[in-house]
């Protein structure tokens, strides 16, 4: 069939991975997205390392960044690689969330 244009799902999901890299202005829930299907397909030499900077990487600078897409983001990074790797993308994501909402509670 021709789902994902043929291509087996490392390929596709590798083309993804590039194309949320290449375009800084990917939106938030596309890079979360993204990076819970490195995790759950285990694509990547450091998944952990690899899923977490698609959405760092970002610094929050692209679309559809709000309180509550940034909610969720702060969410799944719980689910990423160890407890201490987990605690410090959680705690880089939330120094990210706080300079772009100062006025944000709740979190």
């Amino acid at each position: 069939p021709n789902l994902m244009d043929g291509k087996s799902l490392k390929e596709f999901l590798t083309l993804t991975v590039e194309g949320v890299k290449a375009d800084e202005l990917t939106d938030l829930p596309m890079r979360v997205a993204v990076a819970r299907a490195m995790l759950v397909t285990d694509a990547g030499s450091n998944v952990a390392l690899d899923a977490s900077s698609l959405i760092l990487d970002s610094k929050l600078n692209g679309r559809c960044v709000t309180v509550e897409t940034c909610r969720e983001a702060l969410k799944f990074t719980e689910s990423i690689g160890t407890a201490k790797e987990g605690g410090k993308v959680k705690e880089l994501l939330m120094g990210l969330i706080m300079t772009k909402f100062p006025f944000a509670k709740d979190f």
